[in-house]
């Protein structure tokens, strides 16, 4: 397949229609990962995401669309607290699971009766989406179960080829996926931690709970199932203080592992024997969240076998931080 890089979606919107009227896929910039969109009225290009990523077909995907009127058709029901968060944080990572219309194919929601549908906050997918005419289902840009894609030439690289067309955007600017919240239980649910915080969320709907169970069937949101951002290496999480961490970096026999982390913790490690990759200031989670992907993904390419790295303070955006790299390690040991 012939794969076309384009910069304008809205000037490039009739070759952006002919792709997705032979079935084809864009990979396109967000504000959070790049995505690999389908036409939701497609099946033939649905399922083509699923067999690209090598993705689960019980993992839904999440439809994305530019304005708030293309939510006529996709669900049955907006509900008060919807439109509350709509209102707060929409364009934006945030991500509404609501009970679908019959329209929305089974394909895409894993034959739930539910769909999770989110605006995102950049201006480049949200011109896609505009040109293609249709909402788009999108999961991350990822072959399955490896780290997001958070720049253009990873992504490039993983589906030249396979995709008919590529966006080229810059880095994501959170680089974290969206959070995903139910709003068709009871009391509404975060089932996947992202950029929007649970505490920004509460002072929006005045409660809301985090899901803290991984999905035995079929998962409403993505990210509750499978194993995900698992980087070649094996990734050991070092829960203890800065001391703890260099006693024991300085037993382990391995000179080839690698040590991430904040910079000042990185600079603590100057006099040991192992390269280290200083993600941003302890204090600034936000920093090191939009860098975590693209580190993983360097060291992918540097073949690294053991990667080890230390725990985040969880605030705001660091919630959603450990929860990616809990899902990326391998074990995690106190000290």
């Amino acid at each position: 397949m012939k794969s076309v890089i384009i910069t304008n979606p809205i000037s490039q919107s009739t070759l952006i229609r002919k792709a997705l009227d032979n079935h084809g896929l864009i990979v396109f910039p967000t504000e959070t990962v790049y995505g690999i969109g389908a036409s939701i009225f497609d099946p033939i290009a649905i399922q083509s995401i699923f067999t690209t990523k090598g993705r689960p077909q019980d993992n839904p995907l999440i439809v994305h669309i530019a304005e708030q009127s293309q939510l006529e058709g996709l669900v049955t029901d907006v509900s008060p607290l919807a439109k509350k968060l709509m209102a707060a944080f929409w364009p934006g990572p945030l991500t509404i699971v609501l009970p679908k219309s019959l329209s929305v194919p089974s394909l895409i929601t894993a034959n739930l009766d539910t769909v999770a549908v989110r605006m995102p906050k950049d201006p480049l997918a949200r011109d896609v989406i505009r040109a293609a005419g249709v909402p788009l289902c999108a999961p991350s840009a990822n072959l399955s179960g490896k780290p997001s894609g958070t720049d253009f030439k990873s992504v490039y690289e993983d589906f030249f080829g396979k995709v008919s067309i590529f966006v080229e955007g810059g880095i994501p600017e959170f680089g974290i996926e969206s959070t995903v919240i139910d709003l068709t239980s009871q009391i509404p649910t975060i089932l996947r931690p992202g950029a929007i915080s649970a505490e920004e969320i509460e002072t929006v709907l005045g409660m809301v709970i985090v899901s803290s169970s991984q999905a035995e069937n079929t998962p409403k949101a993505p990210g509750m199932k499978y194993q995900h951002y698992k980087p070649y290496g094996d990734v050991i999480i070092l829960d203890g203080t800065t001391p703890k961490i260099i006693e024991f970096l300085q037993s382990i026999p391995d000179q080839e592992a690698v040590f991430m982390g904040a910079n000042e913790v990185c600079g603590d490690l100057f006099d040991l024997p192992l390269n280290t990759f200083a993600l941003g200031p302890k204090d600034h989670v936000e920093v090191i969240a939009r860098a975590l992907y693209r580190t993983l993904r360097t060291l992918d390419n540097l073949k690294v076998k053991t990667i080890y790295t230390h725990t985040f303070s969880k605030k705001g955006i660091g919630t959603a931080l450990m929860n990616r790299l809990e899902k990326a390690a391998s074990q995690t040991i106190s000290l």
